[in-house]
């Protein structure tokens, strides 16, 4: 169990020997690029912020995760939850739904939410994730958007 406020808890140069899940608070996912930091995507309560080479491949991580919040998270060793998963086949579904469940999120991105206008970004996340529109700062969520702030506040003025 570890408690983490707004820090970077796994940088993508270190090996990534543990996997995270979040019981309280928001995981921020980056990925470094031509000197800019870009946000791949945050994990909230109950899910777990990795990608799915994370998972098979050992080694080291594409992203670098941040807490940006005051933040309660569990950890297990990569080794521990590959033994866990030879040991009960309930564990193991867990670890498939979870790879499913990441890309199908990453296929729908790829195929339709990536091609939309920034103002239907916005949308689609203001219907699909209200809770994390709300729940981020005007900053991370232009950020995650790949706009600057005046670009959202004039998108959020059109929309309400």
């Amino acid at each position: 169990l570890l408690r983490y406020l707004k820090k970077i808890f796994y940088n993508s140069v270190a090996e990534l020997r543990y996997i995270y899940f979040v019981e309280k608070g928001i995981v921020k996912s980056t990925i470094f690029r031509e000197g800019r930091e870009f946000i791949v995507f945050f994990a909230l309560e109950n899910e777990v912020p990795f990608s799915s080479p994370d998972l098979i491949h050992s080694g080291q991580s594409l992203y670098t995760l941040e807490t940006i919040d005051d933040c309660i998270l569990w950890r297990i060793s990569r080794k521990d939850l590959a033994d866990l998963f030879g040991t009960s086949i309930n564990l193991s579904n867990w670890g498939r739904m979870l790879l499913q469940e990441w890309l199908a999120v990453s296929s729908s991105y790829f195929s339709s939410i990536h091609w939309m206008s920034k103002k239907e970004q916005y949308q689609y996340l203001l219907e699909k994730m209200p809770q994390l529109v709300q729940r981020l700062s005007m900053r991370d969520l232009s950020a995650w958007l790949d706009i600057t702030p005046q670009s959202l506040s004039r998108i959020r003025a059109d929309i309400y």
